[in-house]
This record gives C-alpha cells, sequence and structure tokens, in this order.
C-alpha cells in the first residue's frame, strides 16, 4: 500500500506595522528633553510609519493630565507624514497612533512638551510707499526671548532704537521704536547686522523686495 505525503505551509505572517515620532516644531524628538512650543501656534510634527495597512490613518494624541486624548486624525498615504497641530492647552506628552478602522494597531514612543504662553507679536510698521532703485526693506521687531522655561517670547513694551550696519562697519540707517511696535527700514542691497542695545539680528536685503528679520533679545 502507498501511503500519500501531504505538506501544509503555514501563510507568511503579516509585517508588524510601526509608527515613530521624527520631529516637533521642526527640531528632534530626543528622549528626555521637552520641546518648547507656544499656545496658539500651529506646530508642525512628523514622522514615519513602517508597514501600514490599507486604509490606515494617524492620530496625535496629547495629554495633560493621566488620560490621553485626540488632537487630530488624519489619513495619510506614504511612509513619511507631517501633522499641523494647533497648540490649545498645555499639553505635556504627544504621541502618535496608528489607526485601523477603530483599532489602535501600533503607538509611538512618548514626546515630552513645555508649552508657553503665546507669542506676542510686534505691531507691524506700515510698509514703504515706495522704494528709491536698488533698495528692499527690512521687516521685523523687537522680541524678548528665554528666561526660565518655557519662557517667553513677546514684543519689546520698551521704546528704544534699532541700528542698522553694513558688513563694513558703518551704521546705515536707525529707527526710533515705540513699545509693541515693529520696524520697517528702506535699505540698499546687502547684508547687515541689526542691533538695539544687547538685542541682535541679522538680515539680507534684496533690491525691489521685502526681507522678514526680527532682533532677538536673549536672556537665560
Amino acid at each position: 500500500m502507498t501511503l500519500a505525503s501531504v505538506t501544509a505551509t503555514a501563510p507568511a505572517a503579516s509585517p508588524t506595522s510601526a509608527i515613530t515620532l521624527g520631529k516637533i516644531a521642526g527640531q528632534r524628538v530626543r528622549p528626555g528633553y521637552g520641546e518648547t512650543v507656544r499656545l496658539g501656534q500651529l506646530v508642525p510634527v512628523s514622522g514615519t510609519v513602517t508597514h501600514p495597512p490599507a486604509h490606515a490613518r494617524i492620530q496625535l494624541q496629547g495629554r495633560t493630565t493621566a488620560a490621553w486624548h485626540a488632537l487630530l486624525t488624519v489619513a495619510f498615504h506614504r511612509e513619511n507624514f507631517t501633522l499641523h497641530w494647533r497648540v490649545r492647552a498645555r499639553e505635556y506628552q504627544l504621541r502618535a497612533v496608528l489607526l485601523s478602522g477603530r483599532h489602535q494597531i501600533a503607538r509611538s514612543a512618548r514626546a515630552s512638551l513645555l508649552v508657553g504662553s503665546p507669542i506676542v507679536r510686534c505691531h507691524p510698521a506700515p510698509a514703504p510707499a515706495s522704494l528709491p532703485a536698488g533698495d528692499g526693506w527690512i521687516e521685523g521687531g523687537v522680541y524678548i526671548q528665554g528666561g526660565p522655561a518655557p519662557g517667553l517670547d513677546q514684543c519689546s513694551s520698551e521704546s528704544s532704537t534699532l541700528t542698522a550696519t553694513s558688513v563694513s562697519g558703518y551704521a546705515v540707517a536707525n529707527q526710533n521704536l515705540a513699545g509693541g511696535d515693529g520696524y520697517a527700514l528702506v535699505l540698499p542691497a546687502g547684508t547687515y547686522k541689526l542691533q538695539d542695545g544687547e538685542c541682535t539680528g541679522e538680515a539680507t536685503v534684496i533690491a525691489g523686495s521685502r526681507t522678514v528679520a526680527d532682533t532677538d533679545c536673549d536672556f537665560p
């Protein structure tokens, strides 16, 4: 009698899905370090997904106390993703979750945050009505930044004088500023150092164009 031999082949296991947070507000996620963001800020949050299932979605989650809650949920079509999150509460941790239907199939590691007060913008100065040939203008404000974490980022409330100095060291323009006001400096094309007391900045002017450049007062 001849016995037939039957061999059963198990189906190949599906690859395991995974999701990783890479950057928050343009800065690489670092274990043990909290990235600083501000209330009202629109923050890019980027990362990668490996082996996503069909029709998957990504949910950005945060927590202010013990429980995680959804901040936004989006569909995606590639392995790399960027979410745009409007900061509305003082979250202290973020994570990204990969969803298939109603099921969570992968979660990223937790990323720490420091959420600071909203940025206080300077009142913009009016743009010049006309420009001499070869000139452009610098638009910006003097901002106080730093202090104990998460620190401040706000327009200076004190009156001051901004000076633009050429690369050769000559003071080319000055503008007196009232507290809370920004500046608009008309200058020939070139690169300039901006200074207001201890506050500094740098800008390159292009003929016929606006250059946005702030002058920052950095405090420890």
